[in-house]
């Protein structure tokens, strides 16, 4: 579907926002922002209130958990093609061993079924770009998507561990989540990394000599990385770039 209306036209209250209609024979957008099926064309660089305007009031969205992303940038894509090279070069080192072998490809798997864009590292807040014009940034020319939510009710498992969702769990720290993992061969028993929703990282211990309390927001995603005191600096490396890779993760 396509919402419509012209930039400066009387015919829709939608005017303001910059929308125009691709039946109507006006120049081609030079912003197109991706909402839930929706295509939302901008003839002049819009800024992030205008975008957020036709729908930041449709539900009781949970801002913190709200990002954009650019689906026309392939640096997502090339970062998540130099780690699977990666990956399948170790694992050839591993042909002995078949738990490890595993591992790798597990991690593959999960990666090759992610959903990217390059995310764009502003906060997706309505009432804030409204007041505060540095939280207003306008849009460079390109293709965008917006992903809105209601408050998560749980969190996102990667890494080396088996993917899935766990229920988030108000003020609980990371050993709590920590117990509930089912890990990979290779997995480090003494660090996890929080990916929150609005993009901060966290390395939290969680072994008896380094535990921290450290809060997961709803809808965080907690990485279980390889120990990288067992394999080295290679697999901290790996580590790093998958990191790197899960910030540009789109969850819908």
């Amino acid at each position: 579907m396509i919402a419509v209306c012209r930039r400066y036209g009387l015919i829709s209250l939608l005017a303001l926002t910059g929308l125009f209609s691709v039946k109507s024979g006006a120049a081609e957008a030079v912003v197109t922002v991706q909402f839930k099926g929706q295509s939302y064309l901008y003839q002049q660089q819009p800024r992030l209130a205008d975008v957020l305007g036709p729908v930041a009031l449709t539900e009781d969205w949970y801002w913190p958990a709200s990002a954009l992303y650019r689906v026309d940038a392939a640096e997502a894509e090339t970062l998540r093609d130099d780690i699977i090279q990666r990956l399948t070069a170790l694992k050839g080192k591993w042909q002995q061993d078949s738990s490890y072998q595993n591992t790798i490809e597990q991690l593959t798997f999960q990666l090759k079924q992610w959903q990217l864009g390059q995310r764009i590292d502003i906060a997706i807040d309505y009432d804030l770009a409204r007041l505060k014009p540095a939280a207003n940034p306008q849009f460079q020319p390109g293709r965008y998507l917006l992903t809105l939510t209601d408050r998560p009710q749980h969190i996102v498992v990667f890494g080396l561990a088996r993917a899935e969702r766990i229920t988030h769990y108000g003020n609980a720290s990371v050993p709590v989540y920590a117990g509930q993992l089912r890990r990979l061969a290779g997995s480090s028993q003494n660090w996890l990394y929080i990916l929150q929703p609005d993009g901060a990282v966290i390395k939290a211990g969680i072994a008896s000599w380094n535990q921290q309390h450290n809060e997961l927001m709803p809808g965080a995603q907690l990485f279980v990385p390889f120990d990288t005191h067992f394999f080295g600096d290679e697999f901290a490396e790996i580590n790093q770039a998958v990191i790197a890779l899960a910030r540009h993760r789109v969850l819908q």
